[in-house]
């Protein structure tokens, strides 16, 4: 018979670790509130969590109590989910969604932040390209403009013989000896 002192801390592991597993319940709870997975999503989450908790459970009540299995250590866990859904459950669901919350603003600082470096690392080659890019239109423009010109006078004409020298031999090559099928 194990002495009084070994039962009640046995117990009081039980009952902690069903905390615990009320615990983990709302961290996960606020994770599908903020991801909102579909319903394959909810299904896997739901089996990982579940895995997760046995292995966990099986894990602690081996520390707390050598893994035996007694009416006591249901009565524990039972007990300690209770009294964290009753007492624990709704500031500690707020103090996850603070915690996620807080991740959220420090990301979106530390992005902000990258962006103002690499904006002012860049800032130079900017504005070189900003310099450079006005003569480099104006170039085009004076090119386009005399393009027109040279298409009128040069490319033109070339292009007609191109296109009536095309028309000539498309219409000659099925006479060739070797593009016949034997």
């Amino acid at each position: 018979m194990e002495p009084l002192a070994g039962q009640v801390y046995a117990f009081t592991a039980t009952v902690i670790i069903g905390a615990v597993v009320g615990f983990c319940f709302d961290y996960y709870r606020v994770l599908r509130e903020i991801y909102r997975p579909k319903k394959v999503g909810t299904y896997l989450g739901d089996s990982i969590f579940w895995l997760i908790t046995t292995i966990l459970v099986f894990g602690m009540l081996l520390m707390g109590n050598w893994g035996e299995m007694r009416l006591y250590v249901l009565i524990g866990l039972t007990l300690g989910v209770l009294v964290y859904f009753y007492i624990l459950s709704v500031a500690m669901r707020r103090l996850i969604r603070f915690k996620f919350f807080l991740f959220y603003k420090i990301w979106c600082l530390m992005v902000q932040t990258w962006l103002f470096i690499w904006r002012v690392v860049t800032f130079p080659l900017r504005l070189v390209l900003l310099v450079l890019s006005y003569p480099v239109r104006w170039l085009k423009f004076l090119l386009s403009k005399a393009g027109l010109k040279l298409d009128l006078i040069i490319i033109k004409p070339v292009e007609g013989r191109l296109q009536r020298l095309a028309v000539k031999l498309k219409s000659q090559l099925p006479g060739l000896k070797f593009w016949k099928r034997k």
